[in-house]
């Protein structure tokens, strides 16, 4: 007898394991595992593949990838997920955990986020960094505008902090539903979420968040810079350790946005600018 899913793994020697991600969930597969930064397993339903939805998926990326796949025994695998997700403990400042957990130690800010198999759990350390940086700036009485929200956690995260309005975005229809559902979780009502960018154009922000991919850091370049206030914080991730260079100089180049801080995490780094006065 056939088994309900497949698992694919998936490799590849240059690309982003966060793109191929959101790639994988826009077309249907239920979970994705990063094994390692070119490497990550994922799960479909064997009712939802066909070799056509894998012809158009390697069409949209831009980076080329292998893969196997093979039968997935059925089980439970939100329990087998449960029981392979720990909570993420940063110091006394912050722990991340699902809404099973029990028995964690104290800290200042405890967020339950339930990503239903999907990212930003605080375990991808682009994610941790970001909460690390934010750990550094006062957000009492700011407006935030978080791009790329994923599951909300920093956007949650800011409201903890402090934040008077906190504007979300994302691209992702399953983002903006576990969005949804994490903020409810977190008796959180100071955030508003949208299901696009291009909207916010118009919108500015004390301190911007964009934890997203290269390309599309590259992309909205323009927009994050004009949507940050005079005196006001960029914090960017995603950025892999080669690309760093590049993405500085990009978002420096007009002088609007100066380099605060550069933290690197394994091969991730995470950048700090601030917009002039003027």
């Amino acid at each position: 007898m056939e088994s309900k899913h497949l698992i694919f793994n998936f490799t590849f020697t240059e690309g982003d394991a966060d793109v191929l991600t959101a790639f994988l969930l826009d077309a249907d597969f239920e979970g994705v595992e990063e094994v390692s930064p070119q490497e990550l397993n994922a799960y479909v339903l064997r009712s939802n593949y066909s070799d056509e939805l894998l012809a158009q998926l390697k069409e949209r990326l831009y980076f080329d990838i292998d893969y196997s796949y093979e039968d997935l025994p059925d089980k439970n695998w939100n329990e087998v997920w449960e029981s392979n997700f720990s909570p993420v403990i940063i110091d006394d400042f912050c722990i991340v955990k699902a809404d099973f957990h029990q028995d964690l130690p104290s800290a200042e800010h405890v967020i339950t986020i339930n990503p239903k198999l999907a990212f930003g759990t605080g375990h991808h350390m682009t994610t941790y960094m970001m909460i690390q940086a934010m750990r550094k700036i006062d957000f009492q009485d700011k407006h935030i505008i978080d791009l790329g929200t994923g599951t909300a956690i920093l956007a949650i995260l800011a409201e903890k902090l402090g934040a008077s309005t906190v504007l979300a975005t994302d691209n992702d229809e399953k983002a903006i539903e576990n969005s949804i559902e994490n903020i409810e979780a977190n008796d959180c009502h100071k955030i508003i979420i949208k299901d696009h960018l291009h909207p916010i154009a118009s919108k500015s922000g004390d301190v911007v968040f964009a934890n997203i991919n290269m390309n599309v850091l590259k992309e909205y370049q323009p927009m994050i810079e004009a949507i940050v206030k005079p005196g006001g914080l960029v914090l960017l991730s995603g950025i892999l350790y080669d690309q760093a260079l590049e993405m500085i100089e990009l978002y420096t180049a007009s002088a609007q946005l100066r380099l605060l801080a550069h933290d690197q995490g394994d091969e991730w780094n995470i950048l700090t600018l601030q917009r002039s006065e003027s």
